[in-house]
């Protein structure tokens, strides 16, 4: 009785073991989707089951593209060639 109940514990605790490291290898490689569980690629930016947004983007149509000519200029005054308008700005 004693080493059954060993063995038992013992698959428990492998078992147990095994569903920690399948669920921390399932958070590292997917998405969970908020509104419906289901596991997404990281690359997906929708779920494939449902269409939630899996997380915040900037939207493509709100980025501008800087002409090479005035790189210069725009470099001294943000970091990054392209980005989102800054409210201060007129873009047309």
């Amino acid at each position: 009785m004693k080493e059954t109940l060993l063995n038992v514990a013992l698959a428990i605790a492998i078992l147990g073991g095994s569903a920690l490291i399948t669920y921390l290898f399932a958070r590292a490689m997917y998405l969970i989707c908020p509104q419906c569980r289901t596991l997404n690629a990281r690359r997906r930016t929708h779920c494939r089951r449902c269409g939630q947004a899996l997380r915040a983007e900037t939207p493509v149509h709100s980025l501008r593209i800087i002409d090479p000519r005035q790189a210069s200029a725009v470099a001294s005054r943000q970091s990054v060639p392209w980005s989102a308008p800054r409210e201060a700005e007129n873009v047309s």
